[in-house]
């Protein structure tokens, strides 16, 4: 579905959409705009979207994450670059006939990225795996109402157990991981932050505390899958980690180059003037991303030396200086 490439590279045009669905345009206001502060809203927005431009149902809980519609194909559009580039095939770029499995580490409630993976790519198939009970039941349930089950299983995972468990998930192999993780480090940091506002946030989060919080923050989380990388090495083509903090890249990318892991990856990802998200991919391979995948074209790279060709030979960005701390306001 090489159609997906051309989405929301503008700004949604409510209008439009309203007239497409009776459902959404419920929810849109007088002057044509949806109040992103009222949770039924966002959900129908996701809900509509994902209808309209994939075909997809889906049934999304009120006392859970929304996934943003634009913001997660932005990483699914992302890895098919990334593999595109780098899967040494019999084709250059996109292989229609390669078969493709991936990890999705905390799918949340829909499973929205095995739901965009397996609707823009018909080869991509998912293993995808949570620890929480009810994210597990409902992600299910969205699979069935698409027919999806034979493409992408769910798995119940311990949240004291491996982050890629790949004899549990009886995968030999994994051609990449993917995974949102939790923003805060603890339930007061959460607590603060709600607090700590000063005005009305742009637009509503409902997301659960198991969904939100982890010991460490997102840094610590995606520490823990670089070290069971080590371990794993080659059995995963690509390790990737979407992030809600730029300073986390600084502090990640040294991670990766103090365990000589050389071949990485970072982006950015922008919808509008007011969520951005980042990404990190890192490979024990030696094929190098292409510069389509290794980062946007608006990434703040005078932050970072990097060679001007990107090629077999880059072994690296250097980071010259420390990051700015910054993050985005709503980590949903």
């Amino acid at each position: 579905m090489e159609s997906a490439r051309s989405l929301y590279k503008n700004d949604i045009d409510f209008a439009a959409l309203a007239l497409q669905s009776r459902d959404f345009a419920k929810h849109l206001k007088p002057n044509g705009q949806l109040d992103f502060t009222d949770p039924a809203a966002v959900r129908q927005l996701t809900t509509t979207l994902l209808q309209q431009d994939f075909h997809l149902k889906v049934e999304i809980p009120e006392d859970r994450l929304c996934p943003p519609v634009p913001n997660r194909l932005n990483y699914i559009l992302w890895l098919q670059d990334l593999l595109d580039s780098t899967t040494g095939g019999l084709h250059e770029g996109y292989d229609r006939d390669w078969e493709v499995v991936g990890l999705d580490i905390g799918t949340g409630c829909i499973g929205i990225y095995p739901l965009l993976g397996c609707a823009t790519r018909p080869r991509w198939n998912f293993v995808a795996t949570d620890i929480d009970s009810n994210n597990i039941r409902t992600s299910q349930h969205n699979l069935a109402l698409n027919n999806l089950e034979s493409r992408i299983r769910i798995v119940h995972s311990d949240p004291n157990g491996p982050l890629i468990p790949l004899e549990k998930l009886g995968c030999q192999t994994l051609d990449f991981t993917m995974c949102n993780p939790p923003f805060y480090t603890s339930s007061n940091e959460l607590k603060q932050s709600a607090e700590q506002k000063e005005r009305e946030p742009f637009s509503t989060c409902t997301g659960a505390e198991v969904e939100m919080v982890t010991s460490g923050g997102e840094v610590a989380f995606v520490k823990r899958m670089i070290d069971e990388s080590l371990q794993l090495r080659e059995r995963v083509q690509w390790y990737t980690s979407m992030l809600g903090k730029l300073s986390s890249i600084n502090t990640l990318v040294e991670m990766l180059i103090k365990h000589g892991i050389t071949n990485f990856a970072v982006t950015e990802f922008e919808q509008g003037s007011k969520t951005k998200r980042w990404a990190v991919a890192w490979s024990w391979g030696d094929r190098r991303p292409a510069m389509v995948s290794h980062t946007s074209p608006n990434f703040n790279w005078h932050l970072c030396f990097v060679p001007v060709s990107l090629t077999a030979s880059l072994e690296y960005c250097t980071w010259n200086t420390r990051l700015p701390e910054e993050s985005v306001a709503f980590p949903c």
